[in-house]
Parts: C-alpha cells; structure tokens; sequence
C-alpha cells in the first residue's frame, strides 16, 4: 500500500481534519487517457485509497469501469475495494461502459436510472458531500453532475445536478491538461471548491 504523504489535494486536508465523523461519499472515476501508463495509474489509485483511510472516510462509493478492466487496461480495478481498512463501508460499486450504468454483477441499470439510484443511496447512507477524484473524474462531473449533461460518451455515473439537489461537491482533478483548464471556470460558476492533486 502506497503510504499516504499529503499534497494529494492541496487544503482539502485541513478542512477534513477534525472533521472525521462527517460522512463524505468518494468516487473514484477511472481515466481511460492512454497517455498515461498502466503503473502510473496503479500507483495514483493507490494514493487515492491511502488518502481515504487517512481521513477515515465513513462511507466510500467506488465507480468501477469493468469495460476497461476486461480490455486489460486497469486490471487492478477489482482489487480497490480490497484495499480499503474493514471498518470502511463500501456501499455501492457500479460500472460504466458505452450501455450505462452497470452495477457489480454487470446488469445493466439504464442511463435514465443512474440519477435517483445513486441520489438514493447516498442520501439512505447519510452523504452530503462528494468528493471527486481520479483523471476522467473532473469531466464526468462537469457534464453529469454539475451541468447536468451526458458527458462525451453518453456514460458516467448519471447524479446530474447534484448541486441543485444539495450536494456540497468537492472536484479533485489529478491532471489538469490545457485542453481542460477552461473547465475550471464551470465549477466556479456553479460555486463548486475545486483543487488539483498532483499526479
């Protein structure tokens, strides 16, 4: 396990310091840049789940992508939940490919049902703030979640407008290319904190 050092999220540490028995729902959104190598994305994965047992998150919402994982390409997806302490509550694993929303199983669920399932489940777990991460994660939230479109593929996970429905939201970016630092502005406008980890 990659030991968790700080830096990951420039102050979101200090303001979840103390703060441990809120209940944060993390979502971790698997990047599909083949820019990026298989090790590198391994070991982001790693800090990302080092970062949560640091901060001794309640509950953890993991956005596996078993489309990818078949192809070979994050064959450590499977392993994440393994990687979390016992005490931590992994309430809902669902995937995403070019069909929708899949859960673990690989039944498909719909595009049309994503929304109130997961708005469901985080509120029945007590969530109200989400924490974005991982390379494709700042995407998938700008269209989804924050401006309640599709995003580029008709997939991701389908919580849109998660602002309007009261969820403080915390966007996590690990890359931020310059193809994508004009998307920073949408999150200003929608109010929503923004940080960028390092990779």
């Amino acid at each position: 396990m990659t030991k968790y050092t700080g830096g990951l999220i420039p102050g979101i540490e200090t303001y979840l310091q103390g703060k441990t028995n809120r209940r944060f729902g993390l979502l971790i959104i698997d990047e599909q840049d083949s820019s990026n190598t298989l090790s590198q994305r391994t070991i982001d994965q790693q800090r990302i789940i080092a970062f949560a047992q640091e901060m001794k998150f309640k509950s953890v919402m993991i956005e596996l992508n078993p489309a990818m994982t078949t192809a070979g390409r994050h064959p450590t997806n499977n392993d994440l939940a393994k990687m979390l302490p016992p005490d931590t509550p992994v309430f809902f694993k669902i995937g995403m490919n070019a069909f929708g929303i899949i859960d673990a199983s690989g039944k498909s669920l719909g595009n049309n049902r994503g929304k109130s399932l997961l708005d469901t489940l985080l509120r029945s777990a007590g969530i109200n703030e989400l924490i974005v991460m991982g390379q494709m994660g700042e995407m998938c939230v700008n269209r989804t979640v924050v401006g309640g479109y599709d995003n580029h593929m008709n997939q991701g996970p389908r919580i849109d407008g998660a602002i309007d429905l009261g969820y403080q939201v915390w966007i996590c970016p690990q890359i931020i290319n310059s193809d994508k630092k004009s998307w920073l502005s949408w999150y200003d406008d929608f109010g929503v904190k923004c940080y960028t980890a390092v990779s």
